[in-house]
């Protein structure tokens, strides 16, 4: 989350990275866009210090919403890279401070390069808010007959 006022609130210092210049939303909720769809997210990932074999994975959602000066980033997809929402965020602020365009960010994208994209975002703020998992498939077992995972089964 962001809080983007010119004055930081103490009670969200922890909570949330203060950005004091005013944000460009219209811009940034635009450019997010872009992130949709199946992309080689290589440019937006951070090096753990092993070659990555694969940086392509799936955005469904990835919405800015703004409640007063409260920022909050929403991203969706089916896997992440390390550090990657919060390469995508610091990305999106810079764009929303005008110092990226839209074309920039499709070319960071196409770069597959972390050294072209903008900057990481700071981890307060960071919220994992859910995880969803497809229904087990077991051959001959449905969803509703599948034993609960949170008991021990009886023998």
């Amino acid at each position: 989350m962001v809080w983007n006022h010119p004055a930081s609130n103490p009670l969200q210092r922890h909570l949330t990275w203060h950005v004091p210049r005013t944000l460009n939303l219209a811009a940034m909720r635009h450019a997010a866009r872009i992130f949709l769809g199946t992309h080689d997210f290589r440019a937006f990932t951070a090096n753990r210090g092993v070659p990555l074999d694969d940086a392509v994975r799936t955005l469904t959602r990835c919405d800015v919403q703004r409640r007063g000066p409260l920022l909050t980033f929403v991203i969706e997809g089916n896997g992440f890279l390390y550090k990657m929402c919060r390469a995508i965020v610091g990305t999106l602020v810079q764009l929303g401070l005008g110092r990226l365009t839209p074309a920039d960010l499709e070319r960071i994208l196409a770069s597959r390069d972390r050294r072209t994209a903008g900057m990481t975002a700071p981890a307060h703020g960071l919220v994992l808010w859910r995880v969803r998992y497809a229904p087990a498939k077991r051959r001959g077992v449905t969803p509703a007959a599948a034993p609960d995972a949170r008991r021990p089964a009886r023998t």
